[in-house]
């Protein structure tokens, strides 16, 4: 029975798929683009329309895709105050030492100190830009007059020039999203779309994408290079950083990617790329890439992509709207040798391995929930868990707030040898302690401050933690209180001399432990004066 055509349907992305399983059926026959000339030579007629159809198809995907993709350039500031001319670093050529800095940047022969790519992600008043942490690290900031030591400058497919300015940007993640104004009123067609993300099933091993970027700094005229591959692998992970007890600068490197997150794709990503699309046959954004060099010191560029799923989804929107990334915290510490006991749970489940949980930390939401020392954990909801790394992936990948539901088999409570009983153990997530905090951009709240004060979780900041609990051993002990990181100049909160990295443990004798309590409290109560209670000190201040 044939296929019939309007399975596929006369989309762009359908088109794709069907001269793609034409070609398919051409290579099973031995008529593959490998033989066609091979079966010419020996005197046979072959169509060359499947071929051309493939062609034509991916002709019209990246003619959509490359709308969406624009290439982003940092340059560092000089002593003057102004971008570097042109060529590398500060050298300036040809006289150009003349120009302002905005001609200078926007000369074809510019090379910035850094270059890369950006996706478009939304088009309203101004342009979202989607791209890699590390290439706009150092920029300047929406809604911050000081002088950054960057410039950051986005050349669109129509060749425009614009400057860039950070929305919000998150370290663990390598993720940012950056502006730019647009033309009022908006040209017809439009220099820029906004791309599409990818919602549907997970993403396999051989599925064929195309890759959009601008290796080495050659989209300065804003048309970015394409390449055509397929995902190799998923759930990838680069190599691993010295272990922070011995190197704790390694801490601040440290991403959610070192968990195993990355897509492997079959792509040369060379420098340039970082923050580049890859989409999908139907032209959805399925990935950003990202060439390791720039993020684990790889010898030469690895094909990489941080997956754009539904966990990653979450990453983007507090992105683009100018939010923190939160990520999971579950209180445990993990790496327990496994016992013999522990060791014959995971054989009789039959599972290549599990997370065993060394020790739970002291007011931590794995306490609260029940969790204890020794419990064998094997699953989130549905997703398998067969190591530390994947217990510790998931759990951050989730909002703090949310509920996880581990499945957990417990030592002791099987008898007489019958098969392990998991049972389920619901626990509300914390937020993990950021570690490059001072890397962290965000340009609007999750609350408002309440009378010059802004709170968080009290796992927050990694900074802020006692000295001796940073690295999230056993003795780790949660204050029962929520962190102060901010205090507003003039504010009631700096004249009753509450300082960042207070633990409040009281509002009017009454407990919180979350910012949401917190300012659910505080904006209940009537005007006047407030008791707050710090962390070690008997006397509570009084904000007014």
């Amino acid at each position: 029975m044939g296929v019939r055509e309007a399975s596929f349907g006369r989309s762009p992305e359908g088109r794709v798929a069907r001269a793609l399983l034409v070609v398919g059926l051409l290579t099973v026959a031995g008529l593959g683009p490998w033989s066609v000339g091979t079966a010419r030579a020996q005197g046979t007629s072959v169509g060359a329309s499947p071929l051309e159809a493939l062609e034509q198809s991916l002709v019209g995907l990246i003619e959509t895709a490359e709308r969406s993709v624009v290439s982003v350039a940092r340059t560092r500031r000089t002593r003057a105050g102004l971008p570097g001319g042109v060529g590398f670093g500060d050298r300036r050529i040809d006289g150009f030492e003349r120009f302002d800095d905005r001609e200078s940047l926007e000369d074809s022969r510019h090379i910035p100190n850094d270059f890369g790519t950006g996706v478009v992600i939304q088009v309203a008043e101004t342009a979202l830009i989607l791209t890699n942490y590390h290439l706009v690290r150092g920029g300047p900031i929406a809604g911050d007059e000081q002088t950054s030591e960057s410039v950051l400058s986005v050349r669109l497919p129509n060749r425009r020039f614009e400057y860039a300015k950070i929305i919000a940007a998150d370290p663990r993640s390598d993720l940012a999203v950056i502006s730019i104004p647009l033309p009022k009123p908006m040209p017809v067609p439009p220099p820029i779309t906004a791309i599409k993300l990818y919602t549907g099933a997970p993403l396999k091993k051989g599925q064929l994408v195309v890759g959009l970027g601008n290796p080495y700094a050659i989209g300065r005229d804003g048309s970015a290079s394409a390449a055509l591959g397929m995902i190799s692998n998923i759930a990838r992970q680069p190599a691993q950083l010295p272990d922070h007890r011995l190197d704790p600068d390694s801490l601040r490197r440290e991403t959610i990617h070192h968990l195993g997150t990355l897509l492997h794709v079959d792509l040369r990503l060379d420098l340039g790329t970082s923050g580049g699309a890859l989409v999908n046959t139907r032209g959805e954004l399925v990935g950003i890439t990202t060439p390791l060099v720039a993020i684990d010191g790889y010898e030469r560029s690895a094909g990489f992509a941080v997956p754009v799923d539904g966990t990653t989804e979450r990453i983007i929107r507090a992105l683009e709207s100018g939010l923190e990334v939160e990520y999971g915290f579950l209180g445990v510490s993990l790496g327990g040798v496994l016992t013999e006991e522990t060791a014959e749970i995971v054989r009789r489940l039959r599972r290549p391995g599990a997370a065993v949980v060394e020790a739970v930390q002291s007011n931590t939401p794995a306490e609260r929930a029940g969790l204890r020392d020794r419990d064998v954990v094997v699953a989130i909801g549905n997703s398998a868990v067969l190591s530390d790394r994947d217990l510790m992936r998931q759990i951050g990948l989730i909002a703090p707030g949310e509920v996880a539901e581990l499945v957990v088999v417990r030592p002791g409570d099987n008898v007489d040898g019958d098969e392990p009983r998991p049972q389920s153990i619901k626990v509300e997530v914390g937020k993990w302690p950021a570690k490059d905090d001072e890397g962290i951009v965000a340009t609007k709240r999750r609350y408002a401050p309440w009378r010059g004060l802004v709170v968080d979780f009290p796992t927050a900041r990694h900074r802020f933690m006692p000295q001796e609990q940073r690295f999230q051993g056993p003795a780790v002990r949660v204050p029962q209180a929520v962190l102060v990181t901010e205090r507003l100049a003039k504010s009631a909160a700096e004249r009753a001399e509450i300082q960042p990295g207070d633990f409040i443990t009281h509002v009017n004798d009454e407990p919180v432990q979350t910012p949401e309590a917190f300012y659910r409290i505080c904006r209940a109560l009537p005007e006047g004066p407030v008791k707050l209670t710090r962390l070690g000190s008997e006397k509570p201040v009084v904000v007014e």
